[in-house]
């Protein structure tokens, strides 16, 4: 378990799609997770992709019971999906202004739908099937884009919209 560096835009690995977990016995499997959780909560990640500490496998973290580059979001449990697949988008669609911890401060509105179905397996290799909706399904959107190699700008509709953290705050 420890705190790794988080790889940033530009760097190759973050644009490469990951392969599934296939062996849920691997004792490699558990310290990858602790080093997600461990730098995602160092870091204040809402959530963090496992290609973002150079993992190329389907790994993706997400909880918190605070976060102060989310403070208006209410808590969401801390959650370890493998191999995360995403079954239905909802056709409404809520924009919201997006950060990513590869992108330091930088945050752009991301049209994203409001409630997503999927499925996942926990790191005990247990299958769920569930439906979410907020912030939680923009964060398993967000992560899960990471593990297909796609960064939330890919995302945006309007590049204009990118803006630093500090700024957006200055305006709120």
């Amino acid at each position: 378990m420890s705190i790794k560096e988080i790889l940033l835009v530009g760097n190759p690995n973050l644009k490469k799609r990951c392969t599934s977990i296939e062996d849920f016995s691997d004792p490699m499997l558990q310290i990858w997770i602790n080093d997600l959780l461990d730098t995602m909560e160092a870091r204040n990640g809402a959530g963090l992709a496992a290609p973002q500490i150079g993992i190329l496998k389907r790994i993706i973290v997400y909880g918190f019971t605070f976060n102060p580059r989310y403070p208006k979001e209410k808590p969401i449990p801390k959650t370890i999906l493998i191999n995360p697949e995403i079954l239905e988008f909802s056709e409404e669609i809520d924009e919201y202004y997006e950060g990513c911890l590869s992108f330091a401060n930088l945050r752009g509105l991301v049209p994203r739908s409001k409630t997503i179905v999927y499925k996942a397996k926990f790191p005990s290799g247990k299958e769920i099937h569930q439906e979410v909706s907020g912030f939680e399904a923009r964060i398993i959107q967000h992560e899960t884009d990471h593990l297909d190699g796609i960064l939330f700008p890919k995302r945006m509709k309007d590049l204009d919209t990118l803006a630093m953290f500090e700024e957006l705050k200055k305006q709120n």
